[in-house]
């Protein structure tokens, strides 16, 4: 089973898209409820506070009519008719503040309750006929409402919560599957890349056999030590000698790749001189560019410079960078590898005249199969590793691998390394534009 791509970011969007919205409907739904209930129970308390006071007005309304002023001194009779008043509106579970005055603003009646969380106050007047003589103030201390809110509070809690863990499953869930598919395919790829490893590494052994074989015959034919050949099949010889040396290396590059993917490549350095080691290079490394008609020179500090190197790596390096010099360079034209100091450090640099690097291939051009032209009728061979593998050299070294900026045509590659004085620097030099 092969795990169908996603976006990370799009999906860790999607997760937290849901688990807001999870997060906003349960507040939604606790908010509706506790709404709900204090609405209508705030409209039930308020009509009947409004209906106590106008009952309690008006039943004290009509004791003044019967005791004209003499009403105001009876608090007993009040403090009945208010009792009385209760019992006829059903308010079992509600006490009540009331206070009775006068028209002047003179107590006649209080009676004050525990204050309650929520309250309902409402006013009446007390009137005989169209003369005003009073007041009414009552309050209600909802004490029943706010049971009411706390019981629906704690219902809607429940089922907001719920709503929340119901729907932060789902991407949850999503994620579990997603992790479980991510596995399965994680091991699959691992398996794939392991008998690939296997697969190249045996058959990179298996071809370097023959090779040898072959191309030992061939130099052997070369020499001339077995016989005389004509100026065609001497030419033919040389041809085959040729690319029996390049098919080397593309298998070296394979097997040093292989090393390389399995953390197996290792340095064995030793203090040489980099300036020695550039000149052998440069000579080994001259023929094949003389074969392509393209001349490599040394230029820069005669040394000693002295580094502490794998010599044979580091001469791997620069045959990398030379051949690739020469074989995007036209003919007739001079590759250079220079030497010089730089902030304590050894730069090394291989400058060609040839198609330079392309903006876009710049950014990938140390990346492994990686080539300006990766199409079946490019112009140039080679496995795309070479740079990969130089970079790796490199950096086992200490140093840093960098593609310049120049001003006219061609490329500049060049490496640093530590000098053997200052081997505990603990900063590489900046990355600078080589001139051209």
């Amino acid at each position: 089973m092969i795990a169908r791509r996603t976006k990370p970011r799009a999906r860790i969007a999607l997760n937290f898209y849901l688990m807001t919205l999870a997060s906003v409907i349960s507040v939604a739904v606790f908010v509706a409820c506790v709404f709900q209930t204090f609405v209508m129970g705030r409209d039930y308390q308020m009509t009947l506070t409004q209906g106590v006071v106008n009952s309690f007005a008006s039943k004290i309304s009509e004791l003044a009519y019967a005791d004209d002023v003499m009403w105001r001194f009876q608090e007993e009779r009040i403090a009945a008719l208010f009792e009385h008043v209760k019992g006829e509106s059903n308010t079992g579970g509600h006490e009540w503040s009331v206070s009775v005055e006068t028209a002047d603003g003179a107590s006649v009646f209080q009676r004050h309750a525990e204050p309650a969380f929520l309250q309902t106050s409402a006013h009446g007047d007390i009137r005989v006929g169209a003369e005003l003589i009073g007041h009414v103030y009552l309050t209600s201390e909802d004490y029943e409402l706010a049971a009411s809110l706390m019981r629906q509070g704690s219902i809607a809690l429940t089922i907001s919560l719920s709503i929340f863990i119901l729907l932060l499953t789902i991407p949850f869930r999503a994620l579990r599957k997603r992790d479980l598919e991510l596995q399965v395919a994680l091991r699959e790829a691992q398996e794939g890349n392991r008998s690939k490893r296997e697969f190249i590494s045996t058959v990179s052994h298996e071809l370097r056999t023959p090779l040898t074989s072959i191309k030992g015959s061939l130099d052997l034919l070369g020499s001339g030590l077995i016989g005389d050949f004509g100026p065609l099949a001497q030419r033919s010889i040389d041809i085959a000698v040729r690319n029996s040396t390049l098919l080397g290396m593309l298998v070296n590059d394979i097997l040093d790749y292989e090393k390389l993917d399995a953390g197996k490549m290792a340095i064995d350095p030793i203090v040489d001189d980099i300036v020695s080691v550039v000149g052998n290079a440069v000579e080994v490394f001259g023929t094949y560019g003389a074969a392509r008609q393209i001349k490599v020179r040394s230029i820069g500090n005669n040394g000693p410079m002295l580094c502490l190197i794998d010599t044979k790596r580091i001469t791997q390096v620069l045959g990398n960078l030379i051949s690739n010099a020469v074989k995007f360079s036209p003919p007739n034209e001079v590759v250079t590898v220079s030497v010089c100091e730089v902030d304590g450090w050894v730069r090394v640099a291989v400058k060609d005249n040839g198609c330079g690097v392309p903006e876009k291939d710049r950014k990938i051009i140390f990346e492994a199969f990686s080539q300006g032209d990766s199409s079946d009728t490019r112009s140039y061979g080679g496995t795309g590793l070479g740079l990969t593998i130089s970079q790796a050299i490199v950096e086992k070294h200490g140093g840093q691998i960098h593609l310049a900026q120049n001003n006219e045509k061609g490329s500049t590659f060049y490496f640093d390394l530590p000098r053997v004085e200052c081997l505990r620097t603990p900063q590489a030099p900046q990355a600078v534009k080589v001139a051209a």
